[in-house]
């Protein structure tokens, strides 16, 4: 398990790509007071929004990763992303109140 936290200051939007690519984002975590957005950015596409949590929370989203992809992080607050290997995959769809849901064809269109 990979984790790893940014701290946000509100005033640009941080991208990190992904070295490795295959994993699951495993679950996105946010301390502080404001909001935090998370996109994801496919290499030519413009960025999907997977994740905006208002207030501090943790969600659980085994979203399947198998290319190589940046994410974007964008507010004020500390937000932490866990990762895990490819091989834990569930098919199910797995989210929290906190975000967007996504579905199959959503994650088909994504990856």
């Amino acid at each position: 398990m990979k984790i790893v936290s940014f701290n946000l200051n509100n005033k640009k939007p941080l991208k990190i790509t992904t070295v490795h690519s295959q994993y699951i984002l495993r679950t996105i975590s946010y301390s502080g007071d404001d909001n935090v957005v998370v996109f994801i950015v496919l290499e030519g596409k413009k960025p999907i929004r997977i994740c905006r949590m208002n207030g501090s929370g943790s969600s659980e989203y085994l979203l399947p990763i198998d290319k190589s992809v940046s994410f974007m992080l964008k507010g004020k607050g500390t937000v932490t992303l866990t990762f895990t290997e490819h091989v834990l995959v569930s098919n199910d769809d797995t989210v929290s109140y906190m975000c967007d849901i996504i579905t199959e064809s959503d994650r088909e269109k994504m990856l």
